[in-house]
Order: structure tokens, then sequence, then C-alpha cells
């Protein structure tokens, strides 16, 4: 059973009015700004492919700015140099918005992009962006690979994070936010800094 152990009301506030004084970290304040991009990117009334690029690259933003937010343990890497690497799988147009990402640093390492096919890849990624059926079918074929490759896992669809997925992007009110499932957070080994919880419009645990 999945419980709402939390839920911050921030998203459903004005956000343009938060950067640069309600919250002092510029890390924290550039997350926020990409949230405020990326909830005018979907309000804006432009062509759909101009609406939908630049959505794609409001959330690959989102997606790196998350990243920073998170300490993957060592074991998540074959070396002290190894890059951290994107993996997306059923989305070419985020595929190519992160792509374009390419090389730049978190933690000191630089970011890699990858596009896979299906979940029995053998490649090694630390986020993987996909949706809830990618993250049910983990679980029927390969339930323990996720947790144990330190994978942080992040989708959009309903029922994400209750499927197991550990942060899903939403629309609430017209603002976007996003949910954590501090269970799935756990099970994987990844410190995710309280700045990210506290941004948090909900945070999920699972009980028994």
């Amino acid at each position: 059973r999945v419980e709402v152990v939390f839920v911050n009301t921030i998203v459903q506030r004005d956000l343009s009015g938060t950067v640069g004084h309600q919250f002092r970290s510029p890390l924290l304040a550039y997350a926020l700004a990409c949230l405020i991009l990326l909830t005018a990117a979907v309000g804006q009334s432009q062509s759909q492919d101009e609406a939908s690029a630049e959505e794609y690259r409001a959330k690959s933003a989102l997606l790196f700015a998350f990243a920073k937010f998170v300490q993957w343990p060592d074991a998540a890497f074959a070396q002290d140099t190894s890059p951290i690497v994107f993996a997306v799988i059923g989305n070419h147009d985020m595929f190519s918005a992160l792509h374009v990402l390419t090389d730049k640093k978190i933690h000191g390492r630089p970011l890699e992009v990858i596009e896979l096919d299906d979940p029995g890849s053998s490649d090694i990624y630390q986020l993987l962006y996909c949706d809830r059926g990618i993250i049910e079918q983990f679980e029927q074929e390969h339930p323990e690979r996720l947790a144990q490759n330190h994978v942080l896992t992040i989708g959009e669809d309903e029922g994400f994070a209750e499927a197991g997925g550990i942060l899903r992007l939403m629309l609430i009110d017209e603002h976007l936010g996003f949910v954590i499932n501090a269970t799935a957070v756990q099970r994987a080994k990844l410190s995710l800094g309280s700045s990210l919880y506290n941004l948090a419009h909900a945070v999920l645990e699972e009980s028994y």
C-alpha cells in the first residue's frame, strides 16, 4: 500500500515570486526557474511543434537540475572517472532534448545520454526517463535491476510513483510539480537533497 506522508502546497502557488528571495540556494532557484519555464511552455499559445520543442527543452533542464540534488553511491559507477549516464526509453523527443546537454558536468562527472529500445539492455545508467509501463516491465522481468544499479527513475504518467518510479512530474492546478516515492529512493540507496523534498508536491511511502 502506498501512503502520502507529506504534501507541499508550494507548487499550487505562483512560483514566479519565489525565485531569488524565498530560496537562497542558487541550485534550488535554478530548479524553480526550470519549473516556471516548463509551466509557461505548457501554457503558451504556440504552434504545436514549437510548444513541444520548448516543453522538452525545459524538461531536460529540469532533469539536469534534479540530478544535481542526487548523490549516487560509489557502486553506481565503474570508475571514479565514469560519466553520469541518462537513459531514455520510449521518448525520442526527450532523448534529443537531453542529448544537447552531453558532456555538461554533474558532481564533477561528464553527462552522457543514451536511448534504449527496451528494459532488457545491459547498458549501465544512473537516471532513466520512461513511462509507468516500463517500470512495471522491470518489476516483472528484472525486479531488482533498477535498485541494485542505483537508478533514479523519472516519468510523467499517472501512477508512475505508485508503480515504483522514484520521481513523477505532473501538472497541478496549471503549475508543474513532482511527487517523490521515498521508499523507492531508499531501495535504490540514493540520497536526495532535502531541498528536493521541500520542493515536492507530495512524498509517498509504501506501507505493509
